[in-house]
């Protein structure tokens, strides 16, 4: 079980530190810097799929569902957060914290479940 949170937690940190630099690019673009809460609120929320993979026990078949589900669940206050930017920017980067939180939780999962093959434990199914 520690293996897993581990794999899980370090996975998803260096997910969120990418997903950190293409945004910081991406708004260096635009001409806007990307503020330090910003990036802090980037890498912690990504880490935080990242964990809440490695310590969740629902059993949700296919293993790539698991991710996904976490993924997108929370990267919804993130997504809503962007909503404020109002239309059509808001819309457009909250979907886009909601596709990527999707495609992370897999990535974490592929990781963690397949090439470190430390799988979930837990009784709970779904």
């Amino acid at each position: 079980m520690r293996k897993r949170i581990i794999i899980a937690t370090l996975t998803a940190l260096v997910l969120g530190l990418l997903d950190w630099s293409i945004d910081a690019k991406l708004a260096a673009m635009g001409g806007y810097p990307l503020a330090a809460a910003i990036a802090a609120s980037i890498v912690v929320s990504r880490t935080l799929i990242g964990t809440v993979v490695g310590i969740s026990a629902l059993k949700i078949f296919p293993w790539w569902a698991h991710g996904m589900i976490i993924g997108a669940i929370l990267s919804l206050p993130a997504a809503l957060a962007n909503l404020a930017w109002g239309y059509p920017w808001g819309l457009i980067f909250g979907a886009k914290v909601i596709v990527l939180g999707l495609v992370y939780g897999i990535l974490v999962e592929l990781v963690t479940s397949v090439f470190f093959d430390a799988p979930m434990v837990g009784k709970k199914s779904i």
